[in-house]
């Protein structure tokens, strides 16, 4: 884990367990992309998700936004950006009783801005009239 800028979130998920989530931050020992999920009834157990291996390289994960999509008060999506200019998503689906874990959590690089346009808060979130959802980010 790296220097965390953004404030974590607390959120239910689709395991109907709460979790205190964020990304790594900046300046990790591994220097990988992660996300990070503490579970509240056990906060000594840490699952960690690595979007990207960074190879050594400078990288870290900036705020994470946390939506619920389809309105039954549990987190099924997430958005965050990197050091190296890339917004992800991630999609958390599971069962009720079961860990948050790489099995029912999907990673997904949409797109990349750019080595040189960091993205270093979270991204902000918003509803298209249409349907689906507009994602809001700086570099």
């Amino acid at each position: 884990m790296g220097y965390i800028y953004n404030r974590p979130q607390a959120a239910l998920f689709p395991n109907k367990k709460w979790y205190i989530v964020t990304g790594n931050g900046y300046g990790s020992s591994s220097q990988d992309v992660g996300l990070y999920l503490f579970p509240l009834e056990n906060i000594d157990v840490v699952s960690k998700l690595v979007a990207q291996d960074s190879s050594g390289t400078t990288n870290g994960l900036s705020g994470v936004t946390l939506i619920d999509s389809d309105g039954d008060f549990e987190v099924d999506t997430g958005y965050a950006g990197d050091l190296k200019g890339n917004l992800y998503k991630f999609e958390f689906t599971g069962t009720p009783g079961t860990p948050l874990s790489t099995s029912n959590i999907s990673v997904t690089k949409l797109i990349a801005v750019g080595e040189d346009k960091p993205i270093t808060t979270a991204p902000d979130v918003g509803r298209h009239p249409n349907g689906g959802y507009f994602v809001y980010f700086g570099t």
